[in-house]
């Protein structure tokens, strides 16, 4: 059956992968799973680096998938913003030393926020402005990542 994404994830993927210099997932899902989501979806383009849960020891809510990932980038734990959507995924982002922002997707924004979220976003609008804050978004658009100074 054919999978869809949740509206706006796209469109956020391609503003994280031109504004970022490095996005990883880290899934606890099977590398099989991951693969035929990514071929599905065209996902390969968008991730610099993919851990599974076929890569870890432990699954989440043990820190190792984050900081595998992170060091596949090369990039410190501390200085990386982890997307989750689940209560065991902020704690594992937590104790990783990442920086958990959640979004509601599959778990209410209380859970999040219990579990360690420094900030919830509702959808793909609002997390565009929690991570891309710095660039003023007014909406999920092409043009909502350009500074509010340059729109016409």
């Amino acid at each position: 059956h054919e999978l869809k994404p949740i509206p706006g994830a796209m469109l956020f993927l391609s503003y994280a992968h031109a504004l970022f210099p490095n996005v990883g997932l880290a899934t606890s899902s099977s590398a099989y799973t991951q693969q035929g989501l990514f071929k599905q979806l065209s996902l390969e383009y968008y991730f610099d680096a993919v851990t599974t849960g076929d890569d870890v020891h432990a699954p989440k809510p043990n820190p190792e998938a984050y900081t595998r990932t992170a060091a596949e980038l090369n990039v410190p734990p501390s200085d990386t913003i982890v997307i989750e959507d689940t209560d065991v995924g902020i704690c594992a982002a937590r104790s990783a030393g990442c920086r958990p922002i959640g979004i509601t997707t599959s778990q209410t924004a209380a859970a999040l926020y219990t579990a360690g979220a420094e900030q919830v976003a509702h959808n793909y609008t609002d997390l565009a402005r929690i991570v891309f804050g710095a660039l003023h978004v007014q909406a999920l658009s092409p043009l909502s990542f350009l500074p509010s100074s340059t729109k016409a």
